[in-house]
């Protein structure tokens, strides 16, 4: 069997919803370069299976493997988000006890234990008519794409002698130009040059069955029927190979998904198709231990179940970082992505901003200080008849204003001949056994906090006080009728 590599590096995004091109995007490109020269060759190029275009997926930048869909068994505590699996927050259900407070891990896993993000793009467009050529009136669409630089995928040729020559070259022929991929291609998506590239490094998988079961990742949707050709969600041993193997249910985690194709040539959709969802963990367990995983593998490396030629039916079997979270994964470092620092202008408008991070930096302080300033004042509010009233407060928050230094605001409110809290009637308020006095009251609690902050956060902090107040009488007057 002859295996094709190829990078498709993106001119544009390409329209599809997935975070991935499906198979039979690059089959369909394929077919209509080339379908007219294969000849007898198209039924075998392109309807048998015998080649087999996998979906093109985003690049791990630490191996330039394709990364593959997360598996579904793969969980992590709620709250967590690793960045890697090589993180041991994270456990796999298949092969571990259940614990309380996990949820499953979703998006897609590199080869390095890297968890890559999906960019993905939204654009409103408006429809072209078909007779003037121009925007349609009131035909307005939306569209999903995803954004990246590359995506890798394999073609897989299992053919005999000539003919799997003949295959590949009418392959390399129909990828040589600019291709566009996806859905409306006319509304700037899907500009894609593809290059043939050399082959990137496997995933690594057990030697043995592990506890006498075998574990298999779907990489990409997986279709089976039962004996009347109609679609089945249940697994069995003989789709895998297998004999006298029991489908472990415990250990299995699948999703099923369906949807209709719209086939481009007949201008209408195909069947609709019921499959298990990509990432799904299909376990067996009565595994003989001398079962030869390689041999498996190269056998189930021709796919699994129908649609196989568009890409559908991919396995992993038995990978490793299931069972062996050190050796599973590939030692490449991580490029971790630097956060770019911009440069602040020098001219007036930069200046003009930089004072204003600065206003905003102190009122955001100014606010928390606040909030500690109230919660060393509430103790004293319990009993409203010797609590400074709604007048007193707002008095100090006008010379809390009005003030430019803590020094300045002490002699308003202490130390003037006719300071606020120590003269007149209020001052029984503030210190009620005294000036003198150095028990903890209201007035030496405040003159300790116009110490310790600025006259901002005495003035927020009184302006608080003083709405509280109120509220409270407006609510026991509430209550009094």
């Amino acid at each position: 069997m002859q295996t094709l590599y190829f990078q498709l590096n993106l001119r544009e995004p390409i329209a599809t919803p997935l975070g991935y091109l499906p198979g039979n995007a690059l089959l369909g490109a394929v077919a209509k370069r080339v379908y007219d020269q294969a000849g007898d060759l198209a039924w075998d190029l392109f309807h048998s299976g015998a080649v087999r275009f996998s979906d093109a997926r985003l690049i791990d930048p630490a191996t330039g493997a394709p990364v593959i869909p997360m598996p579904k068994s793969v969980h992590a505590p709620k709250g967590v988000k690793p960045q890697t699996l090589r993180d041991p927050s994270w456990c796999d259900l298949a092969h571990e006890p259940y614990q309380q407070g996990l949820k499953p891990l979703t998006g897609q896993l590199g080869l390095s234990g890297v968890l890559p993000k999906i960019k993905r793009g939204y654009a409103l467009k408006t429809s072209v008519s078909f007779e003037t050529q121009r925007a349609a009136e009131g035909l307005l669409f939306g569209e999903i794409s995803l954004e990246a630089k590359a995506l890798r995928c394999r073609v897989d040729l299992d053919l005999e002698g000539h003919a799997e020559q003949r295959a590949a070259t009418l392959i390399r022929q129909a990828l040589q130009q600019p291709l566009t991929l996806g859905a409306n291609r006319a509304a700037e998506y899907g500009a894609t040059i593809a290059e043939e590239i050399a082959a990137w490094p496997q995933w690594p998988r057990s030697t043995a069955p592990l506890n006498g079961q075998v574990s298999f990742i779907c990489l990409s949707d997986l279709c089976l029927f039962d004996a009347h050709g109609q679609p089945r969600t249940t697994p069995q041993a003989r789709d895998f190979g297998l004999d006298n193997a029991v489908l472990d249910l415990e250990r299995c985690f699948i999703r099923v998904r369906r949807w209709i194709p719209f086939n481009r040539k007949r201008m209408r959709p195909d069947v609709e198709r019921i499959a298990l969802e990509a990432g799904s963990v299909i376990t067996f367990s009565g595994i003989a231990s001398d079962l030869d995983l390689e041999a498996l593998a190269a056998t189930l490396a021709r796919g699994v179940g129908a649609y196989r030629a568009e890409g559908l039916g991919q396995i992993l079997v038995q990978p490793l970082f299931l069972s062996d979270r050190q050796a599973g994964f590939s030692d490449a470092p991580i490029k971790q992505k630097a956060e770019p620092v911009a440069e602040r202008p020098q001219d007036a408008l930069g200046q003009w901003l930089e004072h204003q991070m600065r206003i905003k930096q102190a009122e955001d302080t100014a606010f928390n200080q606040a909030e500690e300033a109230l919660r060393a004042l509430r103790r004293y509010a319990r009993n409203s008849s010797q609590f400074p009233s709604v007048a007193q407060w707002r008095q100090v928050q006008q010379n809390a204003i009005a003030a430019v230094y803590s020094s300045d605001l002490d002699q308003r409110l202490f130390n003037a001949p006719k300071a606020i809290c120590t003269h007149g009637v209020s001052k029984k308020r503030w210190f009620p056994n005294g000036k003198d006095d150095s028990r903890p009251c209201v007035g030496n609690t405040l003159h300790d906090l116009v110490h310790k902050y600025a006259p901002m956060t005495i003035a927020l902090c009184a302006h608080r006080m003083a709405q509280e107040i109120h509220r409270q009488r407006q609510k026991a007057e509430k209550e009094s009728r």
